[in-house]
């Protein structure tokens, strides 16, 4: 069996990608198979999308292990979307991060409680997810500038 998945941009561009499916015998054959299609629909799509599987690092930076170095690569603007609504980078993530643990615990709590306010987040919690696009970075550093 192969597994196809279709990327569909609303230009009408798409991405196909066709994998052999991999099923294990080790439970129950129906879960075999659908563990086997999420896997491969998760990685089919990151390798069209150039991405990488990373650690879920949400949870108010609790986790305080250095995440692996990627190294920077430019970031790819998508023709229809304004430029503030581009994805960051994980190393850009990952900077932003380092400012905000910088902090003191009463501006960590400010920034979150501004960030969370600013872009409507109903719980007042920041996390990596929530640092995702360049309107973000563009409010932090302003944040961070007007607060130093």
């Amino acid at each position: 069996p192969i597994l196809v998945t279709r990327l569909l941009h609303v230009s009408g561009a798409e991405l196909v990608s066709r994998l052999p499916m991999i099923i294990g015998k080790n439970r129950n054959p129906l879960h075999d198979f659908g563990g086997s299609c999420t896997y491969l629909k998760r990685y089919a799509l990151l390798a069209m999308l150039g991405l990488t599987a990373d650690m879920d690092m949400d949870g108010d930076f609790a986790d305080d292990k250095p995440a692996a170095k990627v190294e920077h690569q430019q970031t790819t603007t998508v023709p229809g979307i304004p430029p503030e609504e581009n994805k960051l980078e994980t190393d850009e993530v990952d900077e932003l991060i380092t400012q905000i643990k910088a902090l003191s615990d009463g501006k960590k709590q400010d920034i979150t409680t501004a960030f969370c306010f600013a872009f409507k987040h109903s719980e007042v919690k920041l996390t990596r997810a929530r640092i995702s696009r360049r309107k973000h970075q563009t409010w932090i550093q302003d944040w961070l500038k007007a607060h130093a």
